[in-house]
């Protein structure tokens, strides 16, 4: 075996020949010279896997979990190599710059090519940096306002449940978090979009039909704490479930939308205001949060409900592409999360 290939030890925390221990790193040996005939397109390969396997290993944030050896790599843990690539800069006679996409591309369809070989071995069930060159962005959700469920519980003490206002909100509230779902997907409901369910453990649950991004049609299930709120909001509220009519209505008690005696959906815009409002007096900071600040929140409680399966999330979230996933889950693990109060809502509502 050759000395030329140098790749990161980590029990050593150096940049060593590999030694026998991990057939992962022992496979590049043998992947190289199928992938790179030329011996400039092989050294080349060769220092894309030496950085690729020193970030894996060394400089990757410890909260992101780092895999014990290569064939434990995640989409994820590409996501993050690559959005260290993009701060990176490089000399010029122009001063520094950033890397070009089209250099990043390049180290990625290398990583990408060794983990096909690996797949084509059997070794890995999937390829985690088969990913399309567009995708390449950090996604624009990557730096979204997010809040944690400490925070989240505290703005939604900030509505009082006993008004039709309060009851209303804290119910959309918690539909966009536990369902993780788009404001505009929950305030477009109505009475005819929601159904029984299944009956479990002597419990009737509630289904509901959505229109999702780009004209998709779903079918989900309340979460028994959401629907239990939404039966709440309607009974403070007078109403009935009407096949016609919005779920959740814009009306006088709202105070901020438009379309005040007909049946209009409340807008986007009034529950923005209602939220930056709660969160201000919550100590939270309107600055802070956004609709879809409830969105992630959901996307980090179901991802740690379900076994850290980034699939399963990016299924439950409907993204048509996990690289998008990944941008949610970025800040896992760095904000204190207090589960104890809402435990058991959460072995319910995630159940699948």
């Amino acid at each position: 075996m050759s000395d030329s290939t140098i790749i990161y030890d980590s029990e050593q925390d150096a940049l060593l020949p590999y030694g026998e221990r991990d057939p992962y790193l022992r496979e590049i040996e043998n992947w190289l010279p199928t992938a790179a005939a030329r011996p400039n397109t092989r050294r080349a390969y060769t220092t894309i896997m030496q950085d690729f396997v020193s970030y894996i290993f060394r400089r990757m944030p410890a909260e992101y979990g780092r895999p014990a050896t290569l064939g434990d790599v995640t989409d994820l843990h590409i996501r993050k190599w690559i959005e260290e690539l993009q701060t990176r800069t490089i000399r010029t006679r122009a001063g520094a710059r950033p890397l070009a996409r089209s250099t990043i591309a390049q180290r990625v369809a290398g990583v990408s090519s060794f983990y096909r070989h690996l797949l084509h071995k059997r070794m890995i069930s999937q390829n985690p940096a088969d990913i399309n060159r567009k995708d390449l962005k950090v996604s624009p959700f990557a730096h979204a306002k997010k809040i944690t469920m400490v925070e989240y519980i505290a703005i939604l003490g900030e509505f009082d449940p006993s008004t039709p206002s309060g009851a209303m909100y804290a119910a959309i509230l918690q539909a966009i978090a536990w369902g993780a779902k788009r404001r505009e997907e929950i305030l477009s409901l109505k009475g005819g979009d929601i159904r029984k369910g299944q009956i479990r453990g002597g419990v009737q649950s509630y289904t509901y039909h959505t229109r999702e991004k780009g004209g998709k049609e779903r079918e989900n299930e309340f979460a028994p704490v959401v629907w239990n709120a939404i039966q709440h909001y309607l009974t403070v509220s007078g109403r009935e479930l009407r096949e016609n009519e919005y779920l959740f209505r814009a009306t006088r008690a709202t105070g901020f939308a438009t379309g005040i005696d007909g049946n209009q959906a409340l807008t986007g815009q009034s529950l923005m205001v209602a939220l930056k409002r709660a969160a201000e007096r919550a100590g939270v900071g309107a600055g802070k949060v956004s609709p879809h600040s409830l969105r992630h929140l959901g996307a980090l409680m179901h991802y740690r409900a379900h076994g850290r399966d980034v699939y399963k999330t990016s299924k439950y979230l409907g993204h048509a592409n996990i690289a998008v996933t990944g941008g949610y889950l970025e800040d896992i693990d760095r904000e204190p999360v207090n589960w104890a109060a809402m435990e058991a809502e959460l072995v319910n509502a995630m159940a699948t």
